[in-house]
């Protein structure tokens, strides 16, 4: 999203007189700040333009509620529970979007019922075509970045700097780059099946985009 307007373009989804514009949707480990309100703002710029032009506009945004670090943001939460924690911060986001008159449509968080019924329909849907497979990973996965690490990541660790004062001690803890071994089974996309699709449509993306500029 943090693109010119007049790149937009790309990011909606296009059918006929109809603009499907979205957010991120944003992590509840903590308050919004002004990288959440950037984000949100240009999606709205971008929103009321296309309904200035007489466009039908689905403008979406939310919250992703899940997450290893969001459970523990609750923990050291007052909320004690983290749904209640969830409960707190999505709303700050409701309110901090509409002090600036943000125009969405719809807000969405992930922890709604109609998004975990979305979620198991496609599941069933990429199941039932053989999209998906169980198997087995294993790898180092930090925790703070919530993915796994290449090789060439876990060679070097660097270690924080020294706390100077006892705040800075707890912010060090904080951004320790915390990593740990973790082995298997998952379900894995089975992209052979999917190889030409994949790359024809990479090409006609990257050509599309191409004629654009």
């Amino acid at each position: 999203l943090h693109y010119p307007l007049r790149r937009q373009r790309q990011m909606c989804i296009r059918d006929s007189n109809k603009d499907v514009i979205t957010t991120p949707i944003f992590y509840v480990n903590a308050e919004p700040h002004l990288g959440h309100l950037y984000s949100a703002l240009l999606c709205d710029a971008r929103a009321r333009w296309s309904r200035l032009r007489g466009r039908q506009v689905l403008f979406t945004t939310g919250t992703d509620e899940h997450g290893l670090k969001i459970e523990e943001a609750a923990d050291r939460s007052e909320c004690g529970t983290p749904g209640a924690f969830c409960d707190k911060v999505a709303q700050s986001f409701v309110d901090c979007f509409s002090a600036f008159g943000i125009s969405y449509d719809d807000f969405i968080r992930t922890t709604e019922p109609r998004h975990a019924d979305t979620v198991r329909a496609l599941w069933r849907r990429l199941q039932s075509r053989g999209s998906i497979y169980l198997g087995t990973h294993r790898g180092w996965y930090c925790k703070s970045d919530e993915s796994y690490l290449t090789e060439a990541q876990t060679l070097e660790v660097p270690a924080p700097p020294l706390p100077q004062t006892s705040e800075d001690a707890d912010d060090s803890r904080r951004q320790l780059w915390t990593r740990r071994w973790c082995a298997g089974n998952c379900f894995l996309f089975c992209i052979r099946l999917r190889r030409v699709r994949m790359a024809s449509c990479a090409i006609t993306t990257i050509a599309t985009v191409g004629r654009s500029y």
